[in-house]
């Protein structure tokens, strides 16, 4: 969601006249699956990126001649092996694509999508007509999933994860750093005011002091909430945690070694699919920055339904 959010952000940033491209039909394999997306001023690209550079010089050209007709057109480009053609995109891909550029007057749908899902936390599904023809590029939004269509560009837009760490401190900062790379936004809530950073400046981070009640009235958890508890009080931490399994979020994570999990059995705390500990993937971390990377990669995953295999073990893949 993070590039979708820089995208919006550049095509509502001027009001000269923009396009958007559209990685939006393929067949083999692409550098870039469907929906990747770049905006171009028809001299250089502002932002995103469709391919590994192969058809993006060809593509601004492309945008300065839709700027003076202002109609949408969808390009096709041959990235096998046996292609031959000046723009150098014959690069072994063993795939075509289809990209679609849209003029100004249409992709407002796509930056209201992208508000939707992130200012309202809406789940929201985008259409995108690629029928050659005077309704090419046309765009609707809908909040349930529509019927799927060949002749339709079918995207499904969802929140960005917020990263509730209940638990300030030093030991945060790692995990805020990964967390504000990957476009989430972090809620770092403490019951110690002591533990709370008083010189923070980050719009990509709000501090909260209270209990556990009092945090679960100011937080939105919501299911793309992710939740870890690190204050290394047990009793706290297990305090947290029983509040947020009265909520959606689909992560709730105790850090900790292993008997920590065991000791929450004595406690009576009720066992749920969401609870993991230890937290993150084995990555064989060892420092702070290493374990914030792990966990946020297991968040990740879970957040987007894979169980974070390597991918040269995956049979198929889909690029």
């Amino acid at each position: 969601m993070k590039e979708h959010q820089t995208l919006r952000a550049v095509l509502k940033s001027t009001e000269l006249p923009l396009v958007l491209a559209t990685l939006c039909k393929k067949v083999g394999s692409s550098y870039r699956g469907i929906g990747a997306r770049l905006v171009s001023d028809g001299t250089r690209i502002l932002s995103g990126s469709i391919s590994g550079g192969c058809i993006e010089a060809d593509l601004v050209l492309k945008v300065k001649d839709l700027l003076k007709t202002r109609q949408s057109q969808l390009i096709s480009y041959d990235l096998t092996s046996e292609a031959e053609d000046p723009f150098g995109y014959g690069m072994g891909c063993d795939g075509t694509i289809s990209v679609l550029l849209q003029d100004s007057f249409q992709f407002e749908p796509y930056c209201q999508a992208i508000d939707l899902a992130c200012k309202n936390r809406q789940e929201v599904y985008l259409t995108t007509n690629l029928t050659e023809g005077s309704n090419l590029g046309e765009q609707k939004i809908f909040y349930k999933k529509p019927d799927e269509d060949s002749e339709i560009l079918l995207e499904q837009f969802t929140p960005p994860i917020s990263l509730v760490l209940f638990g300030g401190g030093r030991d945060a900062e790692p995990f805020i750093g990964v967390a504000s790379i990957l476009g989430w936004h972090v809620y770092l809530c403490d019951y110690r005011k002591g533990h709370l950073p008083e010189d923070l400046r980050s719009p990509c981070v709000t501090a909260i002091h209270g209990s556990p009640q009092q945090i679960i009235q100011q937080v939105p958890f919501d299911k793309s909430t992710a939740f870890v508890a690190m204050t290394h009080q047990l009793g706290m931490d297990i305090e947290m945690v029983s509040e947020v399994m009265k909520t959606e979020s689909f992560y709730i994570g105790l850090m900790g070694h292993r008997q920590r999990l065991r000791d929450l059995s004595l406690t009576g705390l009720k066992q749920d699919g969401r609870l993991y500990s230890p937290i993150g993937l084995d990555l064989g971390a060892r420092e702070p920055s290493q374990i914030a990377l792990s966990l946020c990669s297991e968040i990740l995953a879970i957040y987007n339904g894979t169980k974070g295999s390597s991918l040269s073990a995956i049979s198929k893949i889909n690029l």
